[in-house]
């Protein structure tokens, strides 16, 4: 009775490492994936920023401004100074 039981136990454990070791397969496949994903998010997200600051600085040049940002985030040109201390 004991050595079914040794058996039966051995058989239960190789399935349950057999079903864990699936598992872990697929955890690591989804770690692969959402970390390529966050690598073309990021390399989006760097693309944008440099379209937006060469956008800005276009219009600083165009304008004959400087480009310049607000205390809430704005982009914005500042007009160049015509008279001031620097003319």
């Amino acid at each position: 009775m004991q050595r079914r039981l040794a058996k039966w136990e051995i058989a239960h454990l190789r399935q349950h490492s057999a079903e864990l070791a699936e598992r872990l397969e697929e955890a690591e496949k989804r770690a692969v994936e959402a970390e390529e994903r966050a690598n073309a998010a990021e390399s989006a997200c760097d693309f944008w920023h440099d379209q937006a600051v060469d956008a800005h600085n276009a219009a600083a040049d165009a304008t004959g401004g400087t480009p310049g940002i607000t205390m809430d985030g704005r982009l914005v040109v500042v007009p160049a100074a015509s008279g001031g201390l620097h003319s």
